[in-house]
């Protein structure tokens, strides 16, 4: 290769990397500014979240608005509380504090009661909503899995069965019955390119619920 082709081949050389160069300088220039790790309104969730004012000041004042508010007294709150603390707790890191186990329970407990969309559990209780989305399900698993097998037992064995039809007989004077089973239809915003598949006979899209009971309503 004689002088003139390594001229010509540095200059190439030193053109593409200058190129490249002002490229990646252009997109930094254009990337947007990262965003903060935790927003203000959501910094200030000790001192003006819902867990922390509405629900405090209820607890100490108004017994019956508390039950109003979360659909269930407290007592029974702390009971759910104590029975799912171990499944529902996370723990702290240096970039911040975990949220604590009362306060999962009582953001979920709110929104099984109000069926309040994501947003507006943000603004109260001042959490991310994808912090919220993934916080639901998960409390609600622990609550399954912990308390299923007091709540939701199934009797095993003919003895058992004979006692639930004999409550349906003395209780409702209905013969030979172990079991009330009925449906709700719950209406959804139906998932994309489900077709038809979550449409009823009422005109709307909803998922069908069912539930079965004995004689007194457990």
């Amino acid at each position: 290769m004689d002088p003139e082709e390594i001229d010509i081949a540095i200059l190439a050389a030193a053109t593409c990397i200058i190129g490249a160069t002002a490229l990646l300088e252009k997109r930094r220039r254009k990337a947007k500014k990262r965003k903060c790790w935790v927003s203000y309104t959501n910094s200030l969730r000790s001192t003006y979240g819902a867990f922390n004012t509405t629900m405090a000041q209820l607890e100490v004042s108004q017994s019956e608005q508390w039950r109003n508010y979360m659909r269930m007294d407290k007592a029974m709150f702390t009971a759910i509380l104590q029975s799912i603390t171990t499944s529902i707790r996370r723990c702290d890191t240096k970039f911040r504090a975990a949220i604590p186990p009362a306060e999962r329970l009582a953001v979920t407990m709110r929104y099984l009661a109000t069926g309040e969309s994501f947003t507006s559990l943000h603004y109260q209780f001042r959490m991310g909503k994808s912090t919220i989305s993934t916080l639901v399900p998960d409390v609600c698993q622990a609550i399954y899995r912990c308390l299923k097998d007091q709540f939701l037992r199934v009797p095993s064995t003919n003895i058992k069965w004979a006692e639930v039809s004999k409550d349906f007989f003395s209780l409702w004077n209905f013969p030979h019955c172990i079991g009330s089973l009925d449906g709700k239809h719950v209406v959804l915003r139906k998932p994309w390119h489900s077709g038809s598949a979550y449409h009823n006979y009422k005109g709307s899209e909803s998922i069908v619920l069912m539930a079965i009971v004995d004689a007194r309503y457990r």
